[in-house]
């Protein structure tokens, strides 16, 4: 069985003067949401074995809010360039991409992109994964490269404002 999670990074700001996008750290409510977020996570035990994030300062600080709740090691992270400014494909590509030792992996990424991944994993309408949102996937697949909308179900969907 494969579980994955999909998560929205966090609120992030607007700096002045400003800064390339990539560069965009959290907001105090971005840090406070991925806490909330992340506690509630842990305390159903909904904890991936890797966590795979954009190498976007906004959704690497986000991966570390999780790392450091689920009170984890920094080399459970992996940075990974083509999840920002990216596609469905290389999300999907990514996902396949997983080692198939690993049967939980969570996947910090940017909207629209991650919210289309959860449609093309839903295969119906979605209004779209709020910041610090989490969706949750589990599948019966052996492998990363055979999870897909056919073979996985979604079991959370979990955003901050549910949490206050």
């Amino acid at each position: 069985m494969k579980t994955l999670f999909l998560l929205r990074h966090a609120k992030a700001g607007d700096e002045e003067p400003p800064l390339p996008d990539s560069r965009r750290p959290l907001t105090d409510r971005g840090f406070h949401d991925a806490r909330l977020v992340s506690e509630a996570l842990r305390q159903q035990d909904l904890i991936p074995e890797k966590i795979i994030t954009s190498d976007a300062v906004r959704a690497y600080t986000t991966a570390f809010v999780f790392l450091a709740t689920f009170e984890k090691i920094s080399d459970y992270i992996v940075l990974e360039n083509s999840l920002y400014e990216s596609t469905v494909q290389d999300y999907m590509k990514v996902i396949s991409g997983i080692d198939d030792s690993i049967s939980s992996c969570m996947i910090v990424g940017h909207n629209n992109t991650i919210s289309q991944v959860a449609i093309e994993l839903l295969k119906r309408n979605f209004e779209g994964m709020k910041t610090s949102g989490v969706l949750v996937f589990t599948s019966d697949a052996k492998t990363w490269a055979e999870f897909s909308a056919s073979t996985c179900k979604l079991v959370l969907d979990l955003s901050p404002s549910q949490l206050r």
